[in-house]
Protein backbone atom coordinates (compact mmCIF):
# COMPACT_ATOMS: atom_id res chain seq x y z
CA UNK A 1 0.00 0.00 0.00
CA UNK A 2 1.33 3.36 -0.73
CA UNK A 3 2.23 6.74 1.26
CA UNK A 4 -0.89 8.36 0.09
CA UNK A 5 -3.60 5.31 0.98
CA UNK A 6 -1.61 5.05 4.83
CA UNK A 7 -1.91 8.54 5.43
CA UNK A 8 -5.66 8.62 4.80
CA UNK A 9 -6.19 5.04 6.58
CA UNK A 10 -4.69 6.91 9.35
CA UNK A 11 -7.12 9.76 9.39
CA UNK A 12 -10.10 7.17 9.70
CA UNK A 13 -7.78 5.20 12.32
CA UNK A 14 -7.54 8.20 14.61
CA UNK A 15 -10.84 9.12 14.35
CA UNK A 16 -12.63 5.42 15.22
CA UNK A 17 -10.23 5.01 17.88
CA UNK A 18 -11.45 8.33 20.04
CA UNK A 19 -15.03 7.03 18.76
CA UNK A 20 -16.11 7.11 22.55
CA UNK A 21 -14.15 10.36 23.36
CA UNK A 22 -15.61 12.81 20.48
CA UNK A 23 -15.78 16.00 21.68
CA UNK A 24 -19.87 17.29 21.08
CA UNK A 25 -18.27 20.06 18.51
CA UNK A 26 -17.64 17.18 16.06
CA UNK A 27 -21.08 15.47 15.73
CA UNK A 28 -22.37 19.58 15.58
CA UNK A 29 -20.54 19.81 12.69
CA UNK A 30 -21.65 16.79 11.37
CA UNK A 31 -25.36 17.46 11.91
CA UNK A 32 -24.72 21.10 10.31
CA UNK A 33 -23.38 19.73 6.91
CA UNK A 34 -26.24 17.30 6.89
CA UNK A 35 -28.71 19.76 7.02
CA UNK A 36 -27.02 22.56 4.99
CA UNK A 37 -25.23 20.31 2.83
CA UNK A 38 -26.91 17.38 2.49
CA UNK A 39 -23.81 15.43 3.59
CA UNK A 40 -24.69 11.71 4.77
CA UNK A 41 -23.53 11.01 8.41
CA UNK A 42 -23.13 7.41 8.81
CA UNK A 43 -21.02 7.34 11.80
CA UNK A 44 -17.17 6.60 12.07
CA UNK A 45 -17.86 2.91 12.81
CA UNK A 46 -18.89 2.76 8.96
CA UNK A 47 -16.73 5.47 7.94
CA UNK A 48 -13.41 3.37 9.18
CA UNK A 49 -14.53 0.07 8.31
CA UNK A 50 -15.43 1.38 4.91
CA UNK A 51 -12.24 3.07 4.08
CA UNK A 52 -10.19 0.13 5.35
CA UNK A 53 -12.37 -2.14 2.92
CA UNK A 54 -12.22 -0.21 -0.40
CA UNK A 55 -8.96 2.22 -0.08
CA UNK A 56 -6.44 -0.36 -0.15
CA UNK A 57 -8.32 -1.57 -3.58
CA UNK A 58 -7.86 1.67 -5.71
CA UNK A 59 -6.26 0.90 -8.18
CA UNK A 60 -3.21 3.79 -10.12
CA UNK A 61 -5.09 3.91 -13.20
CA UNK A 62 -8.58 5.20 -11.63
CA UNK A 63 -6.78 7.60 -9.94
CA UNK A 64 -4.92 8.70 -12.94
CA UNK A 65 -8.52 8.69 -15.21
CA UNK A 66 -10.51 11.18 -12.49
CA UNK A 67 -6.68 13.46 -13.31
CA UNK A 68 -7.91 13.17 -17.12
CA UNK A 69 -11.70 13.64 -16.03
CA UNK A 70 -11.97 16.88 -14.12
CA UNK A 71 -8.27 18.42 -15.04
CA UNK A 72 -9.28 19.77 -18.30
CA UNK A 73 -7.84 22.90 -20.89
CA UNK A 74 -11.00 24.49 -21.55
CA UNK A 75 -12.81 24.78 -17.42
CA UNK A 76 -9.50 26.33 -15.63
CA UNK A 77 -8.58 29.79 -14.13
CA UNK A 78 -5.13 31.18 -13.84
CA UNK A 79 -5.10 33.52 -10.53
CA UNK A 80 -2.02 35.86 -9.91
CA UNK A 81 -1.17 37.16 -6.35
CA UNK A 82 1.55 40.25 -6.53
CA UNK A 83 1.74 43.55 -4.27
CA UNK A 84 0.49 46.76 -5.20
CA UNK A 85 3.37 48.34 -6.26
CA UNK A 86 4.98 50.20 -9.12
CA UNK A 87 7.82 48.62 -9.88
CA UNK A 88 6.74 44.83 -9.43
CA UNK A 89 6.10 43.87 -13.58
CA UNK A 90 2.78 41.42 -13.43
CA UNK A 91 2.99 38.74 -16.56
CA UNK A 92 0.82 39.10 -19.54
CA UNK A 93 -1.31 36.36 -20.19
CA UNK A 94 -0.41 35.42 -23.24
CA UNK A 95 3.07 34.72 -20.73
CA UNK A 96 1.23 32.67 -18.75
CA UNK A 97 0.06 30.26 -20.98
CA UNK A 98 2.83 29.69 -22.56
CA UNK A 99 4.61 28.79 -19.62
CA UNK A 100 1.32 26.38 -18.71
CA UNK A 101 2.44 25.45 -22.38
CA UNK A 102 5.79 24.65 -21.81
CA UNK A 103 4.91 22.79 -18.83
CA UNK A 104 2.60 20.30 -20.47
CA UNK A 105 5.13 19.60 -23.03
CA UNK A 106 7.82 18.49 -20.79
CA UNK A 107 8.24 14.89 -19.74
CA UNK A 108 8.12 14.14 -16.12
CA UNK A 109 8.97 11.31 -14.71
CA UNK A 110 6.53 9.11 -12.71
CA UNK A 111 7.16 9.17 -8.98
CA UNK A 112 9.35 6.44 -7.36
CA UNK A 113 9.24 5.49 -3.71
CA UNK A 114 13.04 5.38 -2.84
CA UNK A 115 12.32 5.49 1.04
CA UNK A 116 11.05 1.89 -0.04
CA UNK A 117 12.38 -0.73 3.09
CA UNK A 118 14.29 1.99 5.19
CA UNK A 119 14.23 2.74 8.80
CA UNK A 120 14.08 5.89 10.69
CA UNK A 121 17.15 4.50 12.74
CA UNK A 122 19.17 2.08 11.08
CA UNK A 123 21.13 1.02 14.65
CA UNK A 124 19.54 1.61 18.16
CA UNK A 125 21.33 3.51 20.89
CA UNK A 126 22.60 1.41 23.83
CA UNK A 127 20.51 2.04 26.73
CA UNK A 128 20.35 3.84 29.94
CA UNK A 129 18.42 3.27 32.95
CA UNK A 130 16.37 5.19 35.54
CA UNK A 131 18.20 5.52 38.00
CA UNK A 132 15.20 7.14 40.79
CA UNK A 133 11.39 7.30 40.80
CA UNK A 134 9.05 8.96 43.08
CA UNK A 135 5.15 8.84 42.81
CA UNK A 136 2.84 11.98 43.77
CA UNK A 137 -0.32 10.07 44.01
CA UNK A 138 -2.69 12.30 44.65
CA UNK A 139 -2.22 13.43 41.02
CA UNK A 140 -1.16 10.40 39.73
CA UNK A 141 2.13 11.53 38.40
CA UNK A 142 5.72 10.01 38.37
CA UNK A 143 9.08 11.71 38.40
CA UNK A 144 11.85 9.89 36.73
CA UNK A 145 15.84 10.85 36.87
CA UNK A 146 17.88 8.92 34.42
CA UNK A 147 21.29 7.94 34.53
CA UNK A 148 22.55 11.28 32.30
CA UNK A 149 20.88 13.14 34.62
CA UNK A 150 17.14 13.84 32.29
CA UNK A 151 14.23 14.30 34.32
CA UNK A 152 11.26 13.03 32.91
CA UNK A 153 7.45 13.86 34.37
CA UNK A 154 4.81 11.34 33.51
CA UNK A 155 1.20 11.49 33.85
CA UNK A 156 -0.80 8.45 32.35
CA UNK A 157 -4.52 9.57 31.44
CA UNK A 158 -7.72 8.30 29.62
CA UNK A 159 -8.76 11.38 28.32
CA UNK A 160 -8.33 9.79 24.47
CA UNK A 161 -7.44 6.61 23.26
CA UNK A 162 -5.07 7.86 21.09
CA UNK A 163 -2.66 10.83 22.03
CA UNK A 164 -0.13 11.12 23.74
CA UNK A 165 1.65 14.68 24.45
CA UNK A 166 5.41 15.60 25.31
CA UNK A 167 7.13 18.97 25.97
CA UNK A 168 11.05 19.07 26.96
CA UNK A 169 12.72 22.45 28.39
CA UNK A 170 15.85 23.57 29.00
CA UNK A 171 17.18 27.01 30.13
CA UNK A 172 19.39 29.48 28.32
CA UNK A 173 18.51 29.99 24.53
CA UNK A 174 19.30 32.63 22.39
CA UNK A 175 19.79 34.84 25.04
CA UNK A 176 23.09 33.72 25.79
CA UNK A 177 24.57 34.69 22.29
CA UNK A 178 25.89 38.13 21.71
CA UNK A 179 24.14 40.27 18.97
CA UNK A 180 26.18 39.53 16.03
CA UNK A 181 24.93 36.08 16.41
CA UNK A 182 21.55 36.76 17.34
CA UNK A 183 20.11 36.10 14.00
CA UNK A 184 21.95 32.67 13.13
CA UNK A 185 20.97 31.55 17.34
CA UNK A 186 17.21 32.75 16.62
CA UNK A 187 16.51 31.05 14.13
CA UNK A 188 19.06 27.90 14.34
CA UNK A 189 16.12 25.41 15.24
CA UNK A 190 13.80 26.50 12.27
CA UNK A 191 16.81 25.69 10.04
CA UNK A 192 17.31 22.13 11.51
CA UNK A 193 13.43 21.67 11.04
CA UNK A 194 14.04 22.48 7.34
CA UNK A 195 16.71 20.36 7.41
CA UNK A 196 15.34 17.22 8.78
CA UNK A 197 17.52 14.64 10.86
CA UNK A 198 19.69 11.26 10.24
CA UNK A 199 20.45 12.39 6.60
CA UNK A 200 16.87 12.71 6.09
CA UNK A 201 15.38 15.85 4.27
CA UNK A 202 11.78 16.83 6.10
CA UNK A 203 9.66 15.62 2.73
CA UNK A 204 12.30 12.40 3.35
CA UNK A 205 10.58 11.74 6.59
CA UNK A 206 7.18 12.84 5.59
CA UNK A 207 7.41 9.31 3.39
CA UNK A 208 9.07 7.25 5.35
CA UNK A 209 6.52 7.94 8.60
CA UNK A 210 3.85 7.51 6.07
CA UNK A 211 0.75 6.11 7.98
CA UNK A 212 2.08 7.24 11.49
CA UNK A 213 0.95 9.53 13.21
CA UNK A 214 4.23 10.64 15.75
CA UNK A 215 6.55 14.24 15.82
CA UNK A 216 9.10 15.90 17.34
CA UNK A 217 10.30 19.48 16.74
CA UNK A 218 12.74 21.73 18.70
CA UNK A 219 12.49 25.47 19.34
CA UNK A 220 15.00 27.60 20.70
CA UNK A 221 12.88 30.76 22.56
CA UNK A 222 14.88 33.50 24.32
CA UNK A 223 15.24 32.08 27.50
CA UNK A 224 15.66 28.73 26.41
CA UNK A 225 15.29 25.69 24.01
CA UNK A 226 13.28 22.45 24.18
CA UNK A 227 11.18 20.20 22.00
CA UNK A 228 7.41 19.76 21.77
CA UNK A 229 5.54 15.94 20.43
CA UNK A 230 2.74 14.08 20.19
CA UNK A 231 1.98 10.47 18.97
CA UNK A 232 -0.28 7.71 19.35
CA UNK A 233 0.49 4.79 21.42
CA UNK A 234 0.96 2.51 18.45
CA UNK A 235 3.46 5.25 17.62
CA UNK A 236 5.51 6.14 20.60
CA UNK A 237 8.45 4.64 19.64
CA UNK A 238 8.52 6.54 16.84
CA UNK A 239 8.40 9.53 18.15
CA UNK A 240 11.29 9.24 20.53
CA UNK A 241 13.57 7.78 17.93
CA UNK A 242 12.71 11.41 16.22
CA UNK A 243 13.55 13.14 19.71
CA UNK A 244 16.60 11.21 19.94
CA UNK A 245 18.01 12.27 16.64
CA UNK A 246 17.16 16.12 16.69
CA UNK A 247 19.93 15.91 19.68
CA UNK A 248 22.34 13.77 18.09
CA UNK A 249 22.06 14.17 14.67
CA UNK A 250 20.53 17.20 12.55
CA UNK A 251 21.27 17.42 9.07
CA UNK A 252 23.40 20.25 7.45
CA UNK A 253 22.47 20.65 4.42
CA UNK A 254 23.70 23.86 2.54
CA UNK A 255 20.93 23.82 -0.16
CA UNK A 256 18.06 23.38 2.55
CA UNK A 257 19.41 26.65 4.51
CA UNK A 258 20.15 28.52 1.57
CA UNK A 259 16.61 27.76 0.38
CA UNK A 260 14.98 28.51 3.74
CA UNK A 261 16.34 32.06 3.83
CA UNK A 262 15.30 32.72 -0.12
CA UNK A 263 12.05 31.37 1.72
CA UNK A 264 12.05 33.49 3.99
CA UNK A 265 13.19 36.88 2.85
CA UNK A 266 10.07 36.13 0.42
CA UNK A 267 7.96 36.25 2.80
CA UNK A 268 8.81 38.89 4.87
CA UNK A 269 9.62 41.10 1.73
CA UNK A 270 6.65 42.98 2.06
CA UNK A 271 5.12 42.07 5.14
CA UNK A 272 5.36 45.52 6.50
CA UNK A 273 3.18 46.67 3.68
CA UNK A 274 -0.19 44.65 5.77
CA UNK A 275 -1.21 47.39 8.23
CA UNK A 276 -1.95 44.62 10.69
CA UNK A 277 1.95 43.59 10.48
CA UNK A 278 3.00 47.20 10.23
CA UNK A 279 0.80 47.83 13.40
CA UNK A 280 2.37 44.63 15.37
CA UNK A 281 6.35 46.20 14.29
CA UNK A 282 5.64 49.08 14.97
CA UNK A 283 4.35 48.20 18.79
CA UNK A 284 7.23 45.82 19.27
CA UNK A 285 9.70 48.96 18.92
CA UNK A 286 7.70 50.50 21.63
CA UNK A 287 6.94 48.10 23.93
CA UNK A 288 11.06 47.42 23.64
CA UNK A 289 11.96 50.89 23.77
CA UNK A 290 14.05 49.65 20.10
CA UNK A 291 15.55 46.79 21.35
CA UNK A 292 17.28 45.40 18.62
CA UNK A 293 16.42 42.14 20.31
CA UNK A 294 12.80 43.54 21.02
CA UNK A 295 10.91 41.21 18.78
CA UNK A 296 10.61 42.95 15.42
CA UNK A 297 10.37 41.38 11.84
CA UNK A 298 13.60 40.67 10.43
CA UNK A 299 14.54 43.00 7.50
CA UNK A 300 16.23 41.51 4.58
CA UNK A 301 19.63 42.37 6.20
CA UNK A 302 18.84 40.65 9.12
CA UNK A 303 18.43 37.01 6.72
CA UNK A 304 21.96 38.20 5.52
CA UNK A 305 23.30 38.02 8.66
CA UNK A 306 22.51 34.24 9.22
CA UNK A 307 26.27 32.30 9.32
CA UNK A 308 25.18 28.67 8.08
CA UNK A 309 28.45 27.24 9.73
CA UNK A 310 27.81 29.21 13.25
CA UNK A 311 23.64 27.96 13.16
CA UNK A 312 24.74 24.72 13.29
CA UNK A 313 27.15 25.22 15.99
CA UNK A 314 24.31 26.89 18.14
CA UNK A 315 21.89 24.33 17.76
CA UNK A 316 24.16 21.74 18.53
CA UNK A 317 25.45 23.73 21.70
CA UNK A 318 22.01 24.22 23.27
CA UNK A 319 21.29 20.56 22.70
CA UNK A 320 24.90 19.14 23.22
CA UNK A 321 23.03 18.20 27.20
CA UNK A 322 20.86 16.61 28.29
CA UNK A 323 21.39 16.37 31.93
CA UNK A 324 19.57 19.93 32.32
CA UNK A 325 16.43 18.93 29.88
CA UNK A 326 13.09 18.07 31.76
CA UNK A 327 10.51 16.21 29.72
CA UNK A 328 7.23 15.90 30.27
CA UNK A 329 4.83 13.36 29.06
CA UNK A 330 0.89 12.98 29.17
CA UNK A 331 -1.60 10.88 27.43
CA UNK A 332 -2.76 6.91 26.69
CA UNK A 333 0.44 5.07 28.43
CA UNK A 334 1.35 2.92 31.10
CA UNK A 335 4.54 3.27 33.21
CA UNK A 336 5.63 -0.39 32.29
CA UNK A 337 4.73 0.18 28.20
CA UNK A 338 6.59 3.68 28.27
CA UNK A 339 10.02 2.90 30.38
CA UNK A 340 11.81 1.29 28.10
CA UNK A 341 12.12 3.62 25.48
CA UNK A 342 12.90 6.76 28.00
CA UNK A 343 15.93 4.44 29.24
CA UNK A 344 16.65 3.58 25.68
CA UNK A 345 16.64 7.08 23.44
CA UNK A 346 16.49 9.87 26.67
CA UNK A 347 19.36 8.14 28.73
CA UNK A 348 21.57 7.49 25.78
CA UNK A 349 21.77 11.44 24.94
CA UNK A 350 24.91 12.79 26.09
CA UNK A 351 25.41 14.63 29.02
CA UNK A 352 27.79 16.66 30.93
CA UNK A 353 27.83 18.41 34.25
CA UNK A 354 27.47 21.95 32.63
CA UNK A 355 24.61 24.22 34.15
CA UNK A 356 23.24 27.26 32.44
CA UNK A 357 20.89 29.74 32.86
CA UNK A 358 19.29 32.74 30.40
CA UNK A 359 21.01 36.07 30.24
CA UNK A 360 18.82 39.20 30.83
CA UNK A 361 19.23 41.51 27.81
CA UNK A 362 17.40 44.09 29.69
CA UNK A 363 14.98 44.17 27.35
CA UNK A 364 11.98 46.66 29.15
CA UNK A 365 9.10 48.76 28.22
CA UNK A 366 8.79 52.40 28.38
CA UNK A 367 8.11 54.01 31.55
CA UNK A 368 5.04 56.62 32.21
CA UNK A 369 2.55 57.05 29.92
CA UNK A 370 3.19 56.61 26.47
CA UNK A 371 0.59 57.56 23.23
CA UNK A 372 1.79 57.01 19.72
CA UNK A 373 0.10 57.23 16.59
CA UNK A 374 0.69 55.25 13.44
CA UNK A 375 -0.65 55.14 9.93
CA UNK A 376 -0.71 52.73 7.14
CA UNK A 377 -3.18 51.60 4.55
CA UNK A 378 -5.96 53.27 2.55
CA UNK A 379 -8.99 51.46 4.16
CA UNK A 380 -10.77 53.61 6.70
CA UNK A 381 -10.17 51.22 9.58
CA UNK A 382 -8.66 51.67 13.02
CA UNK A 383 -6.81 49.73 15.78
CA UNK A 384 -6.29 50.82 19.49
CA UNK A 385 -4.42 49.05 21.94
CA UNK A 386 -4.22 50.34 25.53
CA UNK A 387 -1.55 48.45 27.75
CA UNK A 388 -1.08 48.48 31.28
CA UNK A 389 2.39 47.28 32.57
CA UNK A 390 4.78 47.24 35.33
CA UNK A 391 6.73 45.15 37.71
CA UNK A 392 5.07 43.40 40.55
CA UNK A 393 6.14 40.17 42.94
CA UNK A 394 4.89 37.60 40.55
CA UNK A 395 3.23 34.39 42.54
CA UNK A 396 0.38 32.10 41.41
CA UNK A 397 -2.18 33.85 43.52
CA UNK A 398 -1.78 37.35 42.41
CA UNK A 399 -1.73 35.95 38.61
CA UNK A 400 -5.27 34.64 38.92
CA UNK A 401 -6.62 37.80 40.36
CA UNK A 402 -5.00 39.94 37.27
CA UNK A 403 -6.36 36.85 34.54
CA UNK A 404 -9.99 37.19 36.72
CA UNK A 405 -9.72 40.91 36.60
CA UNK A 406 -9.40 40.50 32.96
CA UNK A 407 -12.28 38.11 32.72
CA UNK A 408 -14.62 40.63 34.78
CA UNK A 409 -13.24 43.89 32.34
CA UNK A 410 -14.11 41.51 28.69
CA UNK A 411 -17.57 40.84 30.55
CA UNK A 412 -17.97 45.17 30.93
CA UNK A 413 -16.37 46.29 27.71
CA UNK A 414 -18.61 44.53 25.97
CA UNK A 415 -21.42 45.62 27.62
CA UNK A 416 -20.05 49.40 27.57
CA UNK A 417 -18.13 49.13 23.84
CA UNK A 418 -19.69 46.92 21.93
CA UNK A 419 -23.88 46.86 23.07
CA UNK A 420 -24.14 50.43 24.03
CA UNK A 421 -21.59 52.35 21.84
CA UNK A 422 -22.34 49.85 19.20
CA UNK A 423 -18.82 51.29 17.60
CA UNK A 424 -17.01 47.96 17.37
CA UNK A 425 -17.36 44.03 16.44
CA UNK A 426 -15.35 43.23 18.92
CA UNK A 427 -13.06 43.93 22.02
CA UNK A 428 -10.65 42.21 24.28
CA UNK A 429 -8.85 42.47 27.78
CA UNK A 430 -6.43 40.16 28.15
CA UNK A 431 -3.42 39.59 31.47
CA UNK A 432 0.10 38.36 30.65
CA UNK A 433 2.26 37.89 33.59
CA UNK A 434 5.99 36.91 33.33
CA UNK A 435 8.63 35.86 35.53
CA UNK A 436 11.97 35.56 33.91
CA UNK A 437 13.89 37.68 32.94
CA UNK A 438 12.29 40.42 35.78
CA UNK A 439 8.51 39.49 36.83
CA UNK A 440 6.17 41.66 35.79
CA UNK A 441 2.57 41.97 34.62
CA UNK A 442 0.76 43.82 30.95
CA UNK A 443 -2.94 44.23 30.79
CA UNK A 444 -3.87 44.49 27.13
CA UNK A 445 -7.02 45.89 25.87
CA UNK A 446 -7.60 45.84 21.97
CA UNK A 447 -10.75 46.75 19.95
CA UNK A 448 -10.99 47.79 16.16
CA UNK A 449 -12.95 50.51 14.69
CA UNK A 450 -13.53 53.36 12.41
CA UNK A 451 -10.89 55.79 12.63
CA UNK A 452 -13.46 58.85 13.80
CA UNK A 453 -14.70 56.75 16.85
CA UNK A 454 -11.24 55.67 18.08
CA UNK A 455 -11.11 58.76 20.69
CA UNK A 456 -14.26 58.08 21.79
CA UNK A 457 -14.52 54.65 22.28
CA UNK A 458 -10.93 54.88 23.77
CA UNK A 459 -12.42 57.39 26.48
CA UNK A 460 -15.57 54.70 27.14
CA UNK A 461 -12.97 52.52 28.17
CA UNK A 462 -11.01 54.75 30.57
CA UNK A 463 -14.25 54.97 32.20
CA UNK A 464 -15.16 51.03 32.28
CA UNK A 465 -11.42 51.00 33.85
CA UNK A 466 -12.95 54.10 36.49
CA UNK A 467 -15.91 52.48 37.53
CA UNK A 468 -13.99 49.08 38.36
CA UNK A 469 -11.65 51.31 40.44
CA UNK A 470 -13.66 53.43 41.96
CA UNK A 471 -17.17 52.84 42.44
CA UNK A 472 -16.65 49.10 42.47
CA UNK A 473 -18.19 45.77 41.14
CA UNK A 474 -21.24 44.34 41.20
CA UNK A 475 -21.92 40.75 42.41
CA UNK A 476 -23.53 39.35 39.20
CA UNK A 477 -20.94 39.94 37.23
CA UNK A 478 -18.02 38.50 39.07
CA UNK A 479 -20.41 35.30 39.92
CA UNK A 480 -20.64 35.38 35.94
CA UNK A 481 -16.75 35.28 35.90
CA UNK A 482 -16.49 32.51 38.91
CA UNK A 483 -19.15 30.46 36.82
CA UNK A 484 -17.53 30.63 33.05
CA UNK A 485 -13.59 29.83 35.08
CA UNK A 486 -15.23 26.63 36.69
CA UNK A 487 -17.19 25.65 33.43
CA UNK A 488 -13.38 25.87 31.61
CA UNK A 489 -11.13 24.32 34.51
CA UNK A 490 -13.77 21.25 34.26
CA UNK A 491 -13.21 20.84 30.77
CA UNK A 492 -9.47 21.57 30.86
CA UNK A 493 -8.49 19.28 33.65
CA UNK A 494 -9.51 16.73 31.43
CA UNK A 495 -7.35 17.48 28.32
CA UNK A 496 -3.57 15.95 28.15
CA UNK A 497 -2.47 19.06 26.43
CA UNK A 498 -3.57 21.75 29.65
CA UNK A 499 -1.90 19.18 31.75
CA UNK A 500 1.29 19.00 29.59
CA UNK A 501 1.49 22.89 29.89
CA UNK A 502 0.07 23.11 33.93
CA UNK A 503 2.92 20.44 34.80
CA UNK A 504 5.68 21.92 33.11
CA UNK A 505 4.53 25.28 34.28
CA UNK A 506 5.23 24.12 37.76
CA UNK A 507 8.43 22.55 37.21
CA UNK A 508 9.75 25.22 35.45
CA UNK A 509 8.96 28.23 38.56
CA UNK A 510 9.59 25.67 41.21
CA UNK A 511 5.54 25.37 42.50
CA UNK A 512 4.08 22.17 44.34
CA UNK A 513 2.32 20.40 40.78
CA UNK A 514 -0.96 19.42 43.49
CA UNK A 515 -1.80 22.66 43.26
CA UNK A 516 -2.80 21.86 39.52
CA UNK A 517 -6.07 20.52 40.55
CA UNK A 518 -6.90 22.59 43.67
CA UNK A 519 -7.92 25.13 41.57
CA UNK A 520 -11.88 25.28 42.74
CA UNK A 521 -10.11 27.37 46.31
CA UNK A 522 -9.03 30.15 43.88
CA UNK A 523 -12.19 30.73 42.10
CA UNK A 524 -14.59 30.64 44.89
CA UNK A 525 -12.36 32.99 46.95
CA UNK A 526 -12.93 35.85 43.92
CA UNK A 527 -15.21 38.81 45.07
CA UNK A 528 -15.85 42.10 44.28
CA UNK A 529 -13.84 43.86 46.65
CA UNK A 530 -10.64 41.60 45.71
CA UNK A 531 -10.99 42.52 41.69
CA UNK A 532 -11.35 46.30 42.96
CA UNK A 533 -8.47 46.28 44.36
CA UNK A 534 -6.85 44.17 42.07
CA UNK A 535 -7.97 47.17 39.38
CA UNK A 536 -6.32 49.81 41.85
CA UNK A 537 -3.12 48.43 41.85
CA UNK A 538 -2.50 47.15 38.51
CA UNK A 539 -4.85 49.53 35.71
CA UNK A 540 -2.29 52.12 36.88
CA UNK A 541 -3.13 55.46 35.02
CA UNK A 542 0.49 56.52 35.47
CA UNK A 543 1.89 53.81 33.29
CA UNK A 544 0.40 52.72 30.39
CA UNK A 545 0.95 52.79 26.92
CA UNK A 546 -1.26 53.82 24.33
CA UNK A 547 -0.85 52.99 20.51
CA UNK A 548 -3.54 53.64 17.52
CA UNK A 549 -3.17 52.50 13.76
CA UNK A 550 -5.04 55.23 11.50
CA UNK A 551 -5.30 54.93 7.84
CA UNK A 552 -2.76 56.72 5.82
CA UNK A 553 -4.14 60.30 4.91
Amino acid sequence: MNDSKKIFLSYFEKSYNERDKSQSRNYAQEYIRNFLDNEPIPGIEFEYHFANEHIPTIALEEINALSQKFFKEGNRVIVVNAPKKEDVILPTKDELLDVLSLVQQKHISPYIDDMAGQKLMEELPESGSIVSEEQIEQIDVTEITLNNGVKVILKPTDFKNDEIVMTAWSEGGSSLYDLDDYQSAANADAVVNECGVAGYSPSDLQKLLAGKTANARPYIGTLGEGLNGSCTPKDMETMFQLTHLYFTKPNKSKDLFEAYIDKSKALYKNLLSNPTYYFYNESAKVMSQNHPRGGQFPTEEDWDKINFDRTFEIYNERFQNAADFTFVIVGNFSLDSIKPYLARYLGSLPASDRQESWRDLGIRPPGGVVKKDFRKGADPKSSVSIRFHGEYQYDRKTNHQISSLTDLMDILLIEKIREEKGGVYGISARPSTSKDPFENYMISINFPCKPENSDTLTNAVFEVIHSIKHDGVDTAPVNKVKETQTREMEVKIKENGYWVSALKYSYEHGYDPIEIVNYQEKIDSLTPEILQKTALKYLNEKSYVYLRLLPQE
